[in-house]
């Protein structure tokens, strides 16, 4: 399922559950950066992706969204 986080309008994620209770999330920016994580919380790996996404961004020298320094 894709699905568009709150505050990084640039970025798709595609999240499943991978196996019980294991979820996977993968993320692309509209320029081509990727993150992929796994977790056992559906709330944790939003949070974590969210926060991955964010930091590439700083890194990359580009803004995603708020809070983005």
């Amino acid at each position: 399922m894709t699905v568009i986080l709150d505050g990084l309008p640039d970025w798709a994620f595609d999240a499943d559950e991978v196996s019980m209770g294991v979820y996977r999330i993968r993320g692309t920016h509209r320029l081509g950066w990727t993150i992929e994580l796994t977790a056992e919380s559906e709330e944790a790996l939003i949070s974590t992706a969210r926060k991955a996404a964010n930091e590439m961004a700083v890194r990359n020298g580009r803004t995603t969204g708020p809070g983005v320094c």
